[in-house]
């Protein structure tokens, strides 16, 4: 799945399909996910994830933009083609507390189950790490409503956030659905590296993408075990250093399971999907 481009600013969703994983995409231009046109404010969407196959339906979280804020929505699908938008994913939640807060990536924990990633649940509910400046959570009874998880002083509760110094000192943006292990959850995310020299990791670029991963308790989803101090996936070649983000960028959304070898599905400054 992938997101198509005019004049810098994302008009829709589409999506592709292989035969053999490996040597084609078939490109298949069904706007499942639209622009929305109302009075002279565009709708639009990004950072679509992944569907998710759980008894023969689809989920997937995308990120809703007027132009004013971000919402992290939900749409669901029974073959791919057909797709029903239920709105923003907190909309609910603490009598709409979190609706109109700017929210974006959601990243739902998933297992491997006969070659497939499929959705599980996390102490008997199904759980997502989203976020874009810092990593925060949520969990949900059918997919579609959730309730962000709060701290003690009834904030929203972080899992992770940007770190001075590090390539991710800018933001830390959740990347494809996390995985259940036998090790623990693994989440991949797209961290920034700041602009000010003070703050940034000079061992890369400005401003640079790059990604990185953390691990968590399964039985306590929003203790990190270990944290990556350096990207296990950057932007290096040509392509990756041009256009949008000429700092360089490398933006992974999505995670397949191939002969037990997964594929990063990632997003250049062109955004071709490798």
């Amino acid at each position: 799945m992938y997101n198509r481009f005019y004049n810098g600013t994302v008009v829709d969703c589409a999506f592709c399909f292989s035969t053999d994983t490996y040597i084609y995409f078939v490109a298949i231009c069904l706007y499942f996910v639209q622009i929305v046109l109302i009075g002279f404010i565009v709708f639009q969407i990004e950072n679509d994830r992944p569907f998710l196959l759980l008894n023969g339906l689809y989920v997937m979280a995308y990120t809703s933009w007027n132009r004013k804020v971000a919402r992290l929505c939900i749409a669901t699908s029974h073959d791919l083609v057909k797709w029903e938008k239920h709105g923003p994913a907190f909309a609910k939640a603490y009598n709409g507390r979190f609706k109109d807060i700017f929210c974006k990536s959601g990243s739902m924990v998933t297992t491997i189950k006969d070659g497939k990633q499929v959705l599980t649940k996390i102490d008997g509910k199904y759980f997502m790490y989203w976020g874009e400046h810092a990593v925060y959570a949520a969990t949900s009874d059918d997919l579609v409503n959730w309730t962000p998880i709060l701290d003690e002083k009834n904030e929203l509760a972080t899992v992770i956030k940007p770190r001075p110094q590090y390539f991710d000192s800018a933001l830390t943006e959740c990347g494809p659905p996390a995985i259940l292990t036998d090790k623990g959850i693994v989440l991949l995310y797209n961290g920034k590296n700041q602009t000010n020299d003070s703050k940034r990791d000079k061992r890369f670029t400005a401003g640079a993408y790059c990604a990185g991963q953390i691990l968590t308790d399964p039985k306590e989803p929003m203790k990190v075990l270990q944290r990556l101090d350096v990207p296990f996936f950057r932007p290096m070649a040509s392509f990756e250093k041009s256009g949008q983000y000429v700092d360089g960028t490398v933006f992974i959304e999505g995670l397949v399971s191939v002969s037990y070898t997964h594929l990063r599905a990632h997003e250049t400054t062109l955004h071709l999907v490798c």
